[in-house]
């Protein structure tokens, strides 16, 4: 089983009641009977409406990690049941919203085989000191299903008594760092390392707000070439000034890979960086095993045919919103997990590729997609607003910390020629932390 996401923390959960003794105290949840999204108020069209079984979650606080008492939940739900996780807090900046991970406990300790079946909580990335209320929805009843092709989600929120707050998670202080992001060329913290602190994300580390000329003062030397699915391509749009016909033998280039193959050819002559990212058509249609071990193929073959002086950059896939009416096999849990393994093979077989984590930073914000599952382009769902988090903001066209509210600074031409504000909080933090990542050196 390929490692967890890096960096995970385990929480403490606080239970309602505290009692003198070392028994756990657990807090008893039930599933929604309709399917519900946060921020979505037509889940129904896009999770099953069926009625799921009968089941119990039980969330407690149990002693069993030797870093001390760590958060865990317990179901007849299994095994590998898959779920979208949060946490809440409000502070005097605004709301606070924050990811969380529930991940299947297999192996080991309290693992038979059988029900009960065992979750860890955990915390992908550091995030700010506080107490947060704990939120979780239910995706999938069991990994099968989640690495389905052909199963919806349930999309049922967990709720204990009627409310789906199901218990407070404390999170201990850490020390911050304030150096600047790193670039091609340097170590340490990237902009991809961070937290949603309202609606801005917050890197651990000093990041650059890149405006439009910057970044084209930048790529006059980098000279990147984008290869990659719909979500590259977006993101090359919102970089040029002409993406009506896709081509451009300029400073910045995109060339389609929806399902490369190790017989990918690319030509990076005169170029410093290539930035890749393919995945969610095979993910759609296909199983982890399969495209992790073509992408490992692919990705080897790529990093060899560049030149010595072109670096390589791997963009993780962003994840998925399930806002689609039609059934289709991109799951949470396939992408997490795909992901997982691709940050391990690099790391360990080809560490001279470096990692833009968009998985990072779209994933706890995974229902803020401006489409169907995109974080770049028109808004479909929610007309002049950045996304379906940031409609609270009137006439807020950016988000995420970048550009001034109703100043957005990145225009983008749609296919007829009119010209509209690319206006997601989510895509714009992705698309300048990755200017950070290219232009900081």
């Amino acid at each position: 089983m390929a490692a967890r996401y890096p960096a995970m923390w385990l929480c403490t959960i606080l239970p309602t009641i505290i009692a003198a003794h070392k028994k756990p105290n657990w807090i008893v949840a039930a599933p929604s009977m309709r399917p519900e999204m946060w921020d979505v108020n037509d889940a129904d069209k896009y999770c099953t409406n069926a009625a799921p079984p009968a089941n119990t979650f039980e969330i407690g606080r149990l002693g069993l990690d030797f870093a001390g008492a760590a958060a865990h939940m317990r179901s007849s739900v299994g095994p590998g049941a898959a779920f979208e996780c949060r946490l809440d807090r409000t502070s005097r900046e605004g709301p606070l919203r924050a990811p969380c991970e529930v991940v299947a406990r297999i192996g080991g300790a309290y693992d038979n085989g059988t029900a009960p079946f065992y979750y860890d909580i955990v915390i992908p990335n550091p995030i700010e000191a506080g107490t947060y209320d704990l939120r979780v929805l239910w995706m999938h009843a069991s990994a099968k299903e989640a690495f389905s092709p052909t199963s919806k989600p349930l999309c049922r929120v967990l709720r204990a008594g009627g409310d789906e707050r199901l218990g407070k998670v404390k999170v201990p202080k850490e020390r911050t760092v304030s150096r600047p992001c790193a670039g091609l060329g340097t170590k340490g913290p990237r902009a991809h390392d961070g937290n949603w602190r309202a609606r801005e994300w917050r890197p651990r580390c000093t990041w650059q707000i890149y405006s439009r000329k910057e970044a084209e003062t930048c790529f006059q030397s980098k000279r990147p070439l984008f290869v990659g699915d719909s979500h590259t391509r977006l993101m090359f749009d919102t970089l040029t000034d002409q993406p009506a016909d896709l081509e451009s033998t300029g400073d910045v280039v995109f060339m389609a890979a929806e399902d490369p193959t190790s017989d990918l050819n690319v030509d990076a002559r005169n170029r410093k960086v290539v930035v890749a990212n393919w995945g969610h058509w095979r993910l759609r249609d296909g199983d982890v095993e399969t495209y992790v071990k073509d992408w490992q193929k692919t990705i080897r073959a790529l990093h060899g045919s560049l030149p010595p002086s072109t670096k390589l950059v791997w963009r993780t896939m962003p994840a998925y919103s399930y806002r689609r009416e039609e059934l289709d096999g991109r799951t949470n849990s396939k992408i997490r997990e795909a992901t997982a393994r691709q940050l391990e093979f690099l790391a360990t077989e080809l560490p001279q590729v470096l990692v833009h984590d968009t998985f990072a930073i779209t994933a706890p914000r995974l229902f803020d997609a401006n489409n169907k599952h995109h974080y770049l382009g028109f808004a479909r769902f929610v007309a002049r607003n950045a996304s379906l988090y940031d409609s609270q903001f009137s006439g807020d066209a950016c988000g995420g910390g970048v550009g001034p509210r109703r100043a957005c600074p990145w225009l983008m031409r749609e296919r007829r020629g009119s010209t509209y504000a690319v206006g997601n909080a989510v895509g714009l933090a992705d698309l300048n932390a990755l200017l950070n990542l290219l232009c900081n050196d």
